[in-house]
Order: structure tokens, then C-alpha cells, then sequence
């Protein structure tokens, strides 16, 4: 929880969680991917985009030592979850809301998301040795 009461969420838990990919680039930034929709935030900025559209959030993704963590407001708005926080017991409860049934993208290039590798020159591949008769 965050000095202005904001729940956060680390980011090493979202893919168990909310059954998405959660990668940084550039140790920075975030890009949560579920379905076809598609997150990124930047670490300090309270915005992050949807699928190119930017939306505002009372706090960013914050980084405390090691880990990073985003605001519970970032997935309730981006992947269309639900959350109760109960102070009592210290229990946050999150329901999804979207009666999306697809789990997988319909399509998924790394090439079009700019995120390609660079190819790699192979070495001609040679014996180790003498070759057995």
C-alpha cells in the first residue's frame, strides 16, 4: 500500500494471478499482455496505455528495492476485474468482470509488437572429430 492508501500488486505475481504475461523491457517498462488486450506502463508515471488509448491512474508503477509492483486501479481498469479490500482481515479479493471466453490473442507477431530479437549468425556446424566407420 502506498503512502496515498493505493493498493499495489507486485508485478512477479501477475502472470499467476490474472493468467497474463507480465515482461519488462528496459527495466522500466511494463507490458502486461491478456487476450488482445495490451498494457504498458512506465515506472513513476501515473498513466499507462490500452491498446494505444491512455488512461490515468491515481499512482504508477512504483519499484521498492528489487521488485516492482502496479496499482490494484491498473488491472481493475486495463483487464476489467473487480477487487474488494476488506482492512479488517487485510484481504484484497479480485473477480474478473469480462465474459471474454479467449484465453489466446487471434493473431501474435513479436515483429509487428517492435519487439523482435536480433537474428544471430550460426557457425557452420563441424565434426568434433574424426567421424566413426
Amino acid at each position: 500500500m502506498t503512502r496515498q492508501m493505493e493498493l499495489m500488486l507486485p508485478v512477479t505475481g501477475l502472470t499467476d494471478a490474472f493468467a497474463c504475461a507480465a515482461n519488462r523491457y528496459e527495466d522500466e517498462r511494463l507490458v502486461i499482455e491478456k487476450n488482445t488486450i495490451s498494457v504498458t506502463m512506465q515506472e513513476g508515471e501515473p498513466s499507462m496505455t490500452v491498446n494505444g488509448i491512455p488512461m490515468s491512474l491515481s499512482v504508477g508503477m512504483t519499484k521498492i528495492g528489487n521488485d516492482y509492483y502496479v496499482p490494484v486501479e491498473a488491472v481493475e481498469k486495463s483487464l476489467a476485474y473487480g477487487s474488494t479490500w476488506s482492512a479488517e482481515s487485510g484481504v484484497l479479493s479480485m473477480t474478473g468482470m469480462s465474459s471474454e471466453k479467449r484465453v489466446l490473442p487471434y493473431a501474435y507477431d513479436y515483429r509487428a509488437e517492435g519487439r523482435a530479437p536480433d537474428v544471430k549468425t550460426r557457425v557452420p556446424w563441424e565434426p568434433a572429430g574424426p567421424s566413426p566407420r
